[in-house]
């Protein structure tokens, strides 16, 4: 079990990192209205990955809205009307690596700021 905290660690956080979203974290409102997971998928590197696609729209964390509002300011719109999360599409990959069993995963928040 221990090798398996030491793959995420070493995989899965430069992934979620790279292409995750502070945007779940602390978010405000309603969750997400609907949710598509679709089938497993083999991979191209072996084992197999499957998707997940929550879609919404539903209001942004108070990070990520703070976020926007640099933007906004930077670019030099409008005050800030809000924030909203369009979509979260989440890949979870399994498989084997160094002939062990392995899993992984990433997402990827797609948000607009209203100005």
């Amino acid at each position: 079990m221990r090798w398996r905290f030491a793959l995420v660690a070493c995989v899965g956080v430069p992934l979620v990192s790279a292409c995750g979203s502070s945007a779940t974290a602390g978010s405000v409102g309603q969750p997400a209205a609907a949710k598509w997971v679709g089938p497993p998928v083999p991979s191209p590197a072996g084992g197999t990955v499957r998707f997940a696609l929550y879609y919404g729209p539903w209001s942004c964390s108070a990070g990520l809205y703070a976020r926007c509002e640099r933007r906004c300011a930077a670019e030099g719109h409008a005050p800030l009307l809000g924030c909203i999360w369009l979509a979260d599409i989440k890949g979870d990959w399994t498989g084997r690596w160094a002939a062990l069993p392995a899993e992984a995963g990433g997402r990827l928040a797609i948000t607009h700021c209203c100005w």
